[in-house]
């Protein structure tokens, strides 16, 4: 008499179930994206910005990717940084830094002015008076059959 013998196999432990994770660099919500541009405004620093949102630097970046509100929102906010930084070195250029010195034991405060400051205002401002010069000038021939090397004959 035959009997039917079935092996039964152990019974295998359920996979856990994964749950799709966020594309990197999207997992923080819009308020988090709103926080790191408001504190971009204020210091005009990536890396300080990040830190005070509590997001990396990457995230950022892959925003700006993938984010196309969060990109024009952040383009904005760098030229609001950029006027900030302006305004500074006007100051600066302008009105002076007080420096300490130690004069005869001591320390006395002096106006510095920046004048390599002043000098890129000016050239931000009237490039054609105080900017950079550069003139290009050639002399001779200079066609397509000349630069290739073809001759008159070859054409």
């Amino acid at each position: 008499m035959e009997t039917e013998q079935s092996e039964s196999l152990p019974e295998q432990p359920a996979k856990p179930v994964r749950t799709p994770t966020p594309k990197r660099g999207l997992r923080h919500d819009k308020r988090t994206r709103e926080a790191l541009i408001a504190e971009f405004k204020r210091v005009g620093r990536v890396d300080l910005a990040c830190a005070a949102a509590g997001c990396s630097r990457d995230s950022h970046y892959e925003w700006l990717k993938t984010i196309p509100e969060y990109a024009d929102a952040f383009a904005e906010a760098e030229k609001q940084a950029i006027g900030l930084l302006e305004d500074e070195a006007h100051r600066r250029a302008y009105r002076g830094t007080m420096k300490p010195i130690n004069v005869g034991g001591k320390v006395v405060y002096i106006v510095e002015f920046s004048d390599r400051l002043m000098e890129f205002i000016l050239k931000a401002r009237a490039p054609e008076k105080y900017g950079d010069r550069r003139e290009l000038t050639h002399k001779g021939d200079l066609t397509v059959k000349r630069l290739v090397g073809v001759s008159e004959e070859d054409i």
